[in-house]
């Protein structure tokens, strides 16, 4: 049968590589209004560890998540150490900068193919996804079809995350103070 109409290109299918397997290193620049705010999240797929860095008004807070726990560090040598379900205290979500088959296949329904064009790792085939009337554009690695770039529009500014996939290890500190809230 000579016809392959039905044969679709593979850089028009959404089939990217869910970050949820792979240790990466995240830049995340969020602009609003005239600031400019940068954070640095490393995800360690071996121990599911994650940490964020970040600096505002010269301020440095390191906040290492686990399982159990999530660190707020406002040294290298001072933490303190809080419970899981006292996390609404934190305004970071790592689950945002994660992306699983799942996510991928609820963006797929809205994800429409913008073309080539250059981002961190080189070249990658982008993506415009719209959810809840805001437009994300998700830049994919033509070689490895992971993630490279997503650059999202707020209705107070937008945000910028480059992935780079490395080897992390994020280990929670071994000094930390422990605060129970009641």
């Amino acid at each position: 049968s000579g016809n392959n109409s039905d044969v679709t290109e593979p850089q028009n299918e959404f089939r990217p590589i869910p970050t949820s397997g792979l240790s990466f290193k995240a830049t995340i620049t969020t602009t609003s209004g005239d600031d400019t705010y940068t954070g640095i999240m490393q995800y360690d797929h071996e121990s599911g560890n994650v940490s964020y860095a970040s600096e505002t008004e010269g301020q440095k807070t390191l906040t290492i998540y686990t399982s159990d726990a999530y660190y707020l560090c406002s040294t290298e040598t001072e933490c303190i150490k809080y419970a899981n379900n006292q996390i609404g205290a934190n305004s970071f979500n790592p689950d945002n900068y994660q992306y699983t088959d799942e996510d991928f296949t609820d963006f797929k329904n809205s994800a429409h193919y913008e073309g080539k064009k250059e981002c961190p790792a080189g070249t990658c085939d982008v993506w415009k996804v719209t959810k809840d009337n805001i437009d994300t554009m998700i830049y994919l690695d033509v070689e490895t079809m992971r993630i490279s770039q997503v650059e999202g529009s707020t209705p107070t500014g937008s945000s910028k995350i480059v992935y780079e996939f490395m080897d992390v290890r994020v280990e929670p500190p071994a000094n930390a103070q422990e605060i129970n809230l009641p």
